[in-house]
């Protein structure tokens, strides 16, 4: 009870926490977010893929299709004078199609929700961390993503892709730790549908259950991977007809970050605010969680989740997406996973005391 009353009084102070500094009130130098979002920016006056994300919402909004939308938007970026000729560089519809159901035609609301789900993302990952270590340590990874979610929903980086599907893949490796595999299949699309670099989570989910002979799992699990790939092919197809697509290659651009570099700022990532770009303590943090995720006692547990942190980083490895540009995507899917390990480890090394006081008593 004590634990659960704990965690009430963190949600409520990261509300308060992200409400003062994306109205503009905490000093974080990029004044009121909620401002930025519902500024009217017209073509050519802005540069950064989240304004292309939110006026694909707002030409939503006015009646334009998502991919009509999207290439204006996409086009109407400083930075662009042609669309994107690779299907991974069209974001899917479905995060705006959330966004056009149930917020009005507003990038403030976006703000608002996101705050909203960050904060229920909380209490799904105390729900989750006691699955894996116990109540108690399971405070410590919500500490940990108080800062994580807040850099998010208190800057420029509210709208990008990987942050909301991270809601949904928490969601589902919460329902998998608590053994409702249908369910945990059932959240992961969302998660797919809104990015589709979550299917590490749908195919670590596939091998966790075929590994534990759970076949009614690993059907739904299947399923869910069918319907993202009628899904994708579909945006494919939408997308291929307002460009000649070509095959998705490896990256060529790697640039001045790159091997451990790239490694150590995407795993820092969402902790730039708290703890200052590429410090020990930025990278040293999520690391040590990730060392935490090999104490899951649950096998399938530990299949799931280091398997989908794992796949991903070696998916950016081998296809040499090492450019700080690319850091986000790794980063702000992988390091709430890596987060989490603090709840096993921290229960571990309680674990160890104990035993140990008890031999030396």
């Amino acid at each position: 009870m004590l634990s659960w009353a704990a965690l009430a009084v963190m949600v409520a102070i990261f509300l308060v926490w992200c409400w003062w500094d994306a109205s503009g009130y905490g000093g974080n130098n990029q004044g009121s977010v909620l401002a930025y979002a519902d500024r009217d920016y017209q073509a050519e006056t802005y540069d950064f893929d989240g304004i292309i994300y939110l006026r694909t919402f707002r030409f939503l909004q006015g009646g334009l299709g998502y991919h009509e939308a999207f290439a204006r938007a996409f086009l109407e970026d400083a930075r662009h004078e042609t669309l994107p000729v690779t299907v991974t560089g069209w974001r899917t519809p479905f995060l705006a199609w959330l966004w056009g159901t149930v917020l009005p035609e507003r990038g403030s609301a976006v703000v608002i929700l996101f705050i909203g789900a960050s904060a229920v993302t909380l209490v799904v990952a105390y729900a989750l961390g006691a699955r894996l270590g116990t109540r108690a340590t399971a405070l410590v990874p919500v500490v940990l993503l108080m800062p994580y979610f807040h850099y998010a929903a208190t800057s420029r980086w509210f709208p990008m892709h990987e942050w909301w599907g991270s809601f949904w893949a928490l969601a589902s490796i919460t329902a998998f730790a608590y053994r409702r595999m249908y369910l945990a299949a059932l959240l992961a699309l969302p998660a797919l549908l809104t990015r589709e670099l979550f299917v590490f989570l749908a195919v670590a989910g596939w091998v966790a259950c075929i590994s534990a002979r759970h076949w009614r799992g690993a059907l739904a699990w299947a399923a869910t991977g069918v319907t993202f790939l009628i899904y994708y092919l579909w945006h494919w197809s939408e997308v291929s007809q307002l460009v000649a697509l070509q095959p998705i290659a490896a990256a060529t651009d790697n640039g001045e970050a790159n091997g451990i570099t790239f490694l150590a700022f995407t795993v820092a990532y969402g902790w730039v605010q708290p703890a200052g770009p590429f410090s020990p303590l930025a990278a040293g943090v999520p690391l040590l969680g990730g060392v935490g995720l090999f104490f899951i006692r649950e096998q399938s547990m530990r299949t799931v989740v280091i398997g989908t942190v794992g796949l991903a980083t070696l998916f950016f490895l081998v296809m040499g997406y090492l450019h700080h540009h690319y850091s986000y995507y790794w980063g702000a899917v992988s390091g709430p996973f890596l987060l989490l390990g603090y709840a096993p480890l921290t229960a571990a090394a309680f674990q160890r005391r104990l035993l140990l006081g008890s031999l030396f008593r």
